[in-house]
């Protein structure tokens, strides 16, 4: 369910690529402004996640993801009869704070759920909203742009129309199937031998977390290992969100394919992350070395975005195929830094601490779109795909950097060692 939900919220974000050349249509404007367009809706999207994770670990999580959501919905419909870019603008900002709460609070559900030695796997099945998304929604929505034309609308309102009905739908039926925590769950849903269990392992999970725990939130945030851990996270999501919502427009340029053919085409980088998500998963559960792999992955992606361009002069296909290992690569990296960050918090100031690292990786997802928009607008689109191999290899430093202080998770991850 917690995937479920997020996956209708996200639709928004990989629906919106297909929309870009009609919005420029209809209203004449450049590549530059389309890109804030894609971005201002992250610049909503920070503001409300950290307060709203905070409040999920006073109250009900699952109450604030449910009016989130609803608000989700609507916001995103409205986009569809905007009548001018300053009208998107808007809604796309108070879409972005809508959904930028429901995050944060349902890392709080992950963790009043899943202990620590199943955390990998559920973080990484809840991240698969991000191929699924995309791998259902592409070619929906190449199809509908190249099709719909009801009502003499434009087919980029009905792709806006369509994506906001199904969370509020889902929203409803999330509040009555998914209580706050295992302990208030009916016997129906979690009898007493998997209620004990449960309670068991968070009860060995807080424990190793003692000295954490007794630092203050600001304390806890001003820690250097979460800061560079932070930071990497988001020049990473500047690079995953600027290659990631740029990709359609990419092929359109590079070929002379139709909408439903990009479609189908953008379908295969995110196999190979959903792919990529379940086999980390079960890595960062088995071997707990999650820097190390989330490093690795920021590797493999920025190796292989500089290779798309160093070796266009080969084909378009080649290029293809290392766009799609960047994009893969990416994402999947962000499903193992979930996993890994749930790990070194406390689970009393997990909401709020998981919603200041994601409104940074938000932050990511207004500049990359935004500067890679900038980049085309000049006619280099090449130097745009540099720049995010780039932020790749800034972020892959700071890792390495943060692996220096291991004193905030050495004695969680000898903990576990000795427990599992």
């Amino acid at each position: 369910m917690l995937f479920l939900l997020y996956l209708l919220a996200y639709l928004d974000r990989a629906n919106i690529s297909f929309t870009l050349s009609g919005i420029q249509e209809t209203f004449a404007v450049s590549s530059s402004v389309v890109g804030f367009i894609i971005g201002v809706f992250f610049l909503g999207y920070v503001i409300l996640m950290a307060p709203m994770g905070y409040l999920a670990n006073k109250s009900s999580p699952k109450r604030i993801v449910v009016i989130l959501a609803v608000l989700t919905g609507v916001f995103s419909s409205l986009q569809g009869v905007a009548q001018n870019i300053e009208s998107i603008i808007v809604v796309r900002f108070l879409l972005g704070l809508a959904e930028g709460g429901i995050y944060p609070t349902l890392g709080v559900l992950i963790l009043n759920w899943f202990p620590v030695n199943e955390r990998g796997r559920a973080s990484s099945v809840f991240y698969l909203y991000i191929p699924i998304a995309s791998i259902v929604m592409s070619p929906i929505a190449g199809y509908i742009v190249e099709n719909f034309h009801y009502l003499g609308l434009e087919s980029w309102r009905w792709v806006f129309f369509l994506q906001g009905l199904p969370i509020i739908f889902v929203a409803v039926v999330f509040y009555f199937l998914i209580p706050d925590r295992p302990e208030l769950a009916s016997h129906r849903q979690v009898n007493h031998i998997e209620r004990e269990y449960l309670l068991k392992e968070f009860g060995k999970e807080d424990q190793t977390k003692k000295v954490q725990s007794n630092k203050s939130f600001r304390k806890n945030i001003l820690d250097k290992k979460f800061i560079l851990l932070t930071l990497a996270y988001s020049v990473g999501s500047i690079a995953n969100y600027g290659i990631g919502l740029w990709f359609p427009n990419l092929i359109k340029k590079a070929s002379d394919y139709s909408y439903t053919t990009i479609g189908l085409l953008s379908i295969i980088p995110w196999v190979l992350t959903a792919i990529a998500m379940v086999y980390c998963g079960y890595l960062s559960d088995k071997y707990r070395k999650k820097q190390f792999l989330v490093m690795l992955l920021y590797i493999i992606a920025g190796i292989s975005l500089s290779a798309s361009v160093l070796l266009v002069h080969y084909g378009f296909w080649l290029s293809f195929t290392f766009i799609s290992l960047a994009i893969a690569a990416g994402p999947t990296s962000a499903s193992v830094f979930l996993s890994l960050i749930s790990d070194i918090v406390p689970k009393d100031k997990a909401g709020g601490m998981i919603g200041i690292w994601n409104a940074c990786g938000g932050l990511g997802g207004f500049i990359g779109p935004f500067v890679f928009g900038a980049f085309a607008s000049g006619g280099s689109s090449s130097t745009g795909i540099i720049f995010l191999a780039i932020c790749y290899i800034i972020g892959t430093i700071m890792i390495v950097g943060a692996n220096k202080n291991r004193k905030l998770v050495e004695r969680t991850n000898n903990d576990y060692k000795e427990e599992y």
